[in-house]
């Protein structure tokens, strides 16, 4: 019979099976989230909405130009071209079927798996150390966002790309070869065309390259400083050019709010970091749409004790971390560059997305958001003497303390999976997903707001109408709820009380193009078709591209028998069609 540590060794030798576990792993935890539909938060917007444009691969470079909502002026915000070009892909694959999108999503997390199994290494973790931590990854829970939910492919990528140009920053640091750094600007470039975030990741390569100096120095003094600033040059230069093309696509918006109050905003929402600390040590805080007045702070400041306390003990203790799992002999001591290095990775991808350009109202703490840092994360808590929780159960039985490490983490593994795959299950439609919206952030508005949207999609308008009264409670002035009320009425035939409502959320919110149109076809059903032209030609004033409001307007003017001015609006239309 073969003995475990034999089979250990036969394991380990086989390059290619620790990535045919990971792939098998990952496709066992999400392969039926291939078959969930769409959420409608962001993925109607950036898929269904815009399906015309990313259905046509010819306007791929067209991406570059344009804000990722596909907004303009003081709605364009997010220049996120490879995104855009990510779900032409998913159109490609399977039209406006969801299965493409996720299908897609399962694929790039396991891409970022293996890079980070890669990556680890290149960080001299061991390859056992480096290949339990991408199966953690893999299968962690607080990462189900980013690959369950279509918009979510957004952090993936970007956390792609990211470890694809810190890996050849490393090489060329090691090497010295020019091919490497190539590759280093092309996927950090990459990165920067995927989220902003990326714009960051200089900062990790400087402080990679300044704690590892001794490892990479050459018999020439100077040779790492001389890589180093060649980097830095290469950095600036694909920053401007990366920049240049966002101002010139969001029109000169750098960050769409005054300076100062950015830094508010990140400063107020700071404490929102134990918030995710919590969920990466213990994922059981789980939301779909977690909002910051219905979060607990608890677990986020337990999980920074126990680590602060599990470091000083492995530093102090005679064991130490978890490289030790595969033998007693490989211990070593703690290393505080990759505390130091793995903490700025975790708090300077992080801190960036706690911008909101809306002060007034408490922020959204999306999960997927930690999805790149959490890798900074793993890197800390690798210098935790984990290995000695296996060696002190070994003293009270009978099983060696590396049995009982990998029993432990397997145990630890199949946890965290049967929990991503039953929460997963919460992402699988538009009522799943914003039922559990409201479920754990019951103060949200806005999570009210859109799981009456959703049930008024499904023809629930009873069950539609308490949802859009509580949004407005909550908040007085929640963007659509009122047209939504409106659209409530408008179909039990009280006009007055829709328009009413439309009335409500133009004062709010005055370029809304739904209430001007809306407002418009309510007038029309009261018979007063002049004041229902005016909205509509309002409806087009603010959205040029308003197809329904040419339609009516066409109509309009034929039943007034003024078929020059039906005739123009009818050739306006024929060339948006086109």
């Amino acid at each position: 019979m073969l003995s475990f540590n034999s089979f250990l060794d036969s394991f380990w030798k086989k390059k290619w099976l620790p990535y045919a576990v990971l792939t098998l792993i990952v496709f066992a935890v999400y392969a039926r989230t291939i078959g969930f539909n769409f959420t409608y938060l962001d993925d109607n917007t950036l898929i269904l909405n815009n399906y015309r444009f990313i259905s046509e691969p010819v306007r791929i470079l067209k991406t570059f130009g344009r804000d990722v909502f596909h907004g303009s002026g003081s709605d364009a915000f997010y220049y996120r071209p490879f995104l855009t070009i990510y779900f032409m892909i998913g159109a490609f694959i399977g039209g406006q079927s969801p299965v493409g999108y996720h299908f897609l999503n399962i694929l790039v997390h396991l891409a970022t798996v293996f890079l980070l199994f890669i990556f680890l290494q290149k960080l001299q973790f061991n390859r056992i150390v480096s290949f339990f931590v991408s199966l953690i990854f893999a299968v962690h829970p607080v990462l189900t966002q980013a690959v369950a939910w279509i918009p979510g492919s957004n952090d993936s990528l970007v956390a792609m790309f990211v470890l694809a140009s810190f890996i050849f920053f490393i090489d060329y640091l090691g090497s010295g070869k020019w091919k490497y750094l190539f590759w280093n600007f092309i996927f950090w470039l990459s990165a920067l065309f995927t989220k902003e975030t990326a714009v960051f990741a200089p900062i990790l390569f400087i402080i990679y390259a300044l704690l590892q100096k001794r490892k990479f120095t050459t018999s020439d003094k100077n040779a790492d400083l001389s890589r180093l600033l060649f980097a830095i040059i290469g950095w600036l230069s694909v920053f401007i050019f990366w920049f240049l093309l966002r101002d010139q696509a969001l029109g000169g918006r750098l960050l769409g709010m005054p300076v100062i109050s950015a830094f508010s905003s990140i400063f107020n929402n700071l404490p929102s970091v134990f918030l995710y600390i919590g969920k990466a040590l213990f994922p059981v805080n789980l939301s779909v749409f977690p909002f910051l007045l219905d979060q607990t702070f608890v677990y986020g400041y337990c999980a920074t004790v126990f680590i602060i306390l599990a470091l000083y003990l492995s530093y102090f203790g005679r064991e130490n971390n978890i490289s030790a799992i595969s033998s007693d002999a490989n211990r070593r001591k703690i290393n505080w560059k990759n505390i130091i290095f793995g903490t700025t990775w975790f708090l300077v991808f992080l801190i960036p997305s706690f911008l909101r350009p809306n002060l007034q109202v408490a922020p959204d703490l999306l999960e997927h958001r930690i999805y790149l840092p959490i890798i900074g994360f793993f890197i800390v808590i690798l210098e935790i003497d984990w290995a000695h929780v296996g060696r002190r159960l070994s003293h009270f039985i009978k099983i060696s303390s590396q049995k009982i490490n990998y029993a432990l983490l397997f145990l630890l593994v199949a946890v965290l999976a049967i929990t991503t795959f039953f929460y997963s299950q919460n992402f699988r439609d538009k009522i799943s997903f914003w039922t559990d919206a409201v479920k754990n952030s019951p103060h949200a508005p806005l999570a009210h707001r859109n799981l009456g949207a959703m049930y008024w999609l499904d023809g629930e308008a009873d069950m539609a109408k308490p949802e859009y009264e509580k949004a407005l409670e909550l908040n007085p002035n929640e963007q659509m709820a009122h047209n939504n009320l409106g659209l409530i009425y408008a179909q039990k035939g009280d006009y007055q009380s829709a328009i009413n409502e439309y009335q409500a959320e133009l004062k709010t919110n005055p370029y809304y193009d739904n209430a001007l149109y809306n407002e418009g076809l309510a007038y029309w059903n009261m018979g007063k078709k002049d004041e229902a032209a005016k909205n509509w030609e309002e409806t087009i004033n603010v959205n040029p591209d308003y197809l329904d409001a040419y339609k009516a307007l066409i109509a309009y003017y034929q039943e007034k028998g003024d078929s020059k001015t039906a005739g123009i609006y009818y050739s306006k239309l024929q060339e948006m069609s086109q």
